[in-house]
């Protein structure tokens, strides 16, 4: 299991194979402001059968920076009982803002299941009305919004793993890998 917090320019690939019978995870939550770039490809490479992969990935870009999250899955031909799934999410905090989440697959196994979800969007309308009603604005809205969408990619861990993670989340400036 792999539980990440990123921030900052970078251009980062994880490959990551799954062996029969194995099962890997893999959780990032990624941040950008300023004229940040963050570039992130998981690949995924299921080598044997009985084996199951769960990617998470969430990022906030803020102010003019960008973030692009690609997955990658591949499931050879033949195998049986593999299950993978991979969700890439990406807030963008401001107008200048930019990002993409693109699901890659090549799962050539009928019996495969294999699940995505990806969006890159602003901030929904009725979230930012509500925050501003209750005084918040500028950095505070944006750090609140940040941390709370960032918060979903460590949904389901174990709480003695979970809190560090969110620390990281909603203090900032550092990277984890507890």
């Amino acid at each position: 299991m792999r539980n990440l917090f990123l921030e900052g320019d970078r251009d980062e690939v994880f490959e990551i194979s799954v062996p029969v019978g194995g099962r890997e995870e893999v959780r990032i939550a990624a941040r950008t402001k300023n004229s940040e770039r963050l570039k992130l490809r998981v690949k995924i490479r299921h080598e044997g059968g009985d084996s199951f992969s769960f990617v998470r990935l969430f990022g906030a870009a803020g102010d003019n920076s960008r973030i692009d999250f690609i997955t990658e899955l591949e499931i050879p031909p033949g195998l049986q009982n593999v299950e993978a799934s991979q969700h890439a999410h990406v807030l963008l905090l401001s107008p200048a803002a930019v990002g993409s989440a693109t699901p890659r697959q090549d799962a050539a196994t009928p019996g495969a299941r294999v699940f995505h979800g990806a969006s890159c969007a602003g901030i929904p309308a009725g979230e930012d009305y509500y925050l501003s009603c209750l005084g918040l604005a500028g950095p505070d809205k944006s750090k609140l919004l940040s941390a709370s969408h960032l918060a979903r990619a460590f949904a389901g861990l174990p709480e003695n793993m979970l809190e560090p993670m969110l620390a990281l989340v909603y203090d900032g400036s550092e990277e984890g890998s507890p």
